[in-house]
């Protein structure tokens, strides 16, 4: 089986027997893991429906207890019905010859054989599915803790080195043993206690992921409200068949106190016949005492049998109270995780949304902070041609930041290294100085020691900056002092 396929599964028409899988143990090992699949070339390709018919195939284990061929795929449905403790499990074998070298084809088989062994939805199935491969690997050799979990009618069958399932695909045929947990339970959704197993470790691991496997732990959630529900309704049915069971008991016993009333009557007209009879000689009499023996055995039987029926009714009502009890226990349960989680994935999808915003925030930030900036001048004075510096964001041309100074002369502005410079009036005097200004701050840094005129303008020639009036020319002053 070497074709990567995607999951399937097809429906059975309904459940066939009183076992279903347990999702809650499934649950505890629901933690991130990631299965090696053979990523080459295949030769041969097994269709979906192909795969399909494996898990069908070994529905059967759960009339005849195995089914399959132990060289390819097997499956084990082992079951201890005298035996409480523990879990019963389904276990499916992969075998020596067995060609599956993707998970996803390994959860089809299971998926199918679920639908048609239990009569699971393709949702449940395939969820189901998913969950036990991820729980086998996250146990893999684990066989002290199925021997905690499950009954020995189950760990019989298991082996250290097998139990669970590998992450890497070479490691599957001949040394996997799926096991796949049941319950005894028999409602619609398979009454199942995932409450007990998705414990705080367990959701703390599911929360590692960056999306914090919302979609799967809501999936979860709507399990577990619809199990709450479905306890909710099956507890009023079972109460009310309890109702009806304690009515017809009381009635079998009122008709038992009858029989019994009638028993002993007849035993003491027997009693009396059978006194008259050794009092006389008359064969009648005898006959008469020995027929009214056999009409008071009989009564006595009718009214014993009467009492065992009126028992068996009374236990019958008190099983149908325990079970609603139970079933209204469960739906309690399932409610309150169903709400405790809900929140949880919701503070959750909270904490993603302003994390997002944050990164989002911060990106835009880092964008801008990216981005080379323009200056410009923007005139303050016409008259005297005199300008603040602006810094402008490229993109949009918003201006980011504008400058203290507004004595820039002439609408001159030229970019060094690690400085604009410009001619300017630093003290609002009228001196008019040569000036290095900070490219971030806008601020004035450095001006020179010597005042130039007011009308001067700079230039740039050959990469290095004149300062003149046009008529004659020089370079910049060599000595600037660090503004104060």
């Amino acid at each position: 089986m070497k074709n990567v396929l995607p999951m399937c599964a097809v429906l059975g028409a309904g459940c066939l027997f009183a076992l279903e899988v347990d999702r809650r143990e499934l649950e505890r090992a629901n933690a991130t893991v990631e299965f090696e699949n053979f990523a080459g070339t295949h030769t041969d390709v097994d269709s979906a429906a192909a795969i399909r018919r494996i898990g069908e195939g070994l529905a059967s284990a759960l009339r005849g207890g195995v089914a399959g061929d132990r060289a390819r795929y097997a499956l084990i449905h082992a079951v201890g019905p005298h035996t409480t403790n523990g879990f019963d499990a389904d276990i499916l074998i992969i075998g020596a010859q067995a060609r599956v070298d993707h998970i996803d084809n390994i959860r089809e088989i299971v998926a199918a054989y679920l639908s048609a062994a239990y009569g699971y939805r393709l949702q449940d199935a395939r969820t189901i599915a998913t969950f036990t491969t991820v729980y086998n690997a996250v146990y893999r050799a684990d066989l002290p803790t199925f021997k905690a979990r499950y009954k020995g009618v189950v760990t019989a069958h298991l082996s250290p080195e097998h139990v669970g399932i590998a992450r890497r695909f070479d490691q599957w045929p001949g040394k996997t043993q799926l096991v796949i947990p049941l319950s005894g339970h028999s409602d619609a959704l398979s009454a199942v206690d995932t409450g007990a197993i998705s414990d705080k470790r367990v959701v703390e691991r599911l929360r590692e992921d960056p999306d914090k496997n919302v979609d799967l732990r809501r999936d979860m959630i709507d399990l577990k409200e619809r199990e709450a529900q479905e306890g909710t309704r099956r507890a009023q049915q079972l109460a009310q068949q309890s109702q009806q069971a304690q009515e017809r008991a009381a009635e079998l016993s009122t008709q038992a106190q009858r029989a019994q009333a009638h028993a002993d009557k007849t035993r003491r007209e027997a009693q009396q016949a059978q006194q008259a009879a050794q009092n006389s000689p008359d064969p009648a009499r005898t006959q008469e005492a020995k027929e009214k023996e056999r009409v008071a055995e009989r009564a006595q039987q009718e009214a014993q049998q009467a009492a065992h029926t009126a028992q068996k009714a009374t236990e019958q009502a008190e099983s149908l109270a325990r079970e609603a009890r139970s079933q209204e226990q469960r739906a309690q349960q399932k409610s309150a995780e169903a709400q405790r989680e809900r929140l949880e994935v919701a503070g959750d999808m909270q904490r993603m949304m302003n994390a997002g915003r944050a990164k989002a925030t911060h990106g835009a930030q880092e964008a801008r902070e990216s981005v080379t900036p323009c200056y410009g001048l923007k005139v303050v004075d016409a008259q005297h041609l005199l300008s603040e510096i602006v810094l402008v964001d490229p993109k949009t041309e918003a201006p980011l930041r504008s400058s203290s100074l507004r004595t820039v002369r002439n609408r001159l502005l030229y970019s060094e290294p690690h400085a604009l410079v410009a001619i300017a009036d630093t003290t609002g005097n009228g001196t008019v100085r040569l000036v290095h200004i900070d490219p971030k701050t806008l601020e004035v840094t450095k001006e020179s020691t010597q005042r130039i005129a007011a009308q001067s303008f700079l230039l740039r020639e050959r990469g290095a900056l004149l300062c003149g009036d046009r008529r004659k020319w020089q370079p910049l002053p060599g000595t600037l002092y660090q503004k104060s």
